[in-house]
């Protein structure tokens, strides 16, 4: 299945700097989101490049977590062990959904 990803961000002010909300997006649904709060000046040219980024990790932190808690249940263990961590990988590498959001996390 191919995944349409994007993200986006809108500004806000505040009492003193602005904020930055980032959204993840998958095929036009929103699965992640980020909040960047910055005070008066920053090193970022305000394109919104940290909320974007910090949304992408979001989900992918949240959705390797889920992944390595499946694993866990099949094999029927409580800790992660060095063998949960090698099927992790595994199964992220062909995980399409995970790899199309590290490519657009990549290209920020």
């Amino acid at each position: 299945m191919q995944y349409n990803v994007s993200s986006s961000y809108v500004f806000g002010n505040c009492r003193n700097g602005f904020n930055h909300f980032g959204k993840l997006l998958i095929n036009g649904e929103i699965v992640a989101e980020s909040k960047c709060h910055y005070i008066n000046r920053t090193w970022e040219a305000y394109n919104g490049q940290s909320a974007r980024k910090s949304a992408c990790w979001n989900w992918m932190q949240s959705h390797e977590e889920s992944v390595k808690e499946a694993i866990k249940k099949r094999m029927g263990l409580k800790r992660t062990t060095p063998k949960v961590k090698e099927l992790l990988v595994e199964e992220l590498a062909k995980d399409a959904k995970y790899q199309a959001v590290k490519t657009h996390y990549d290209s920020l």
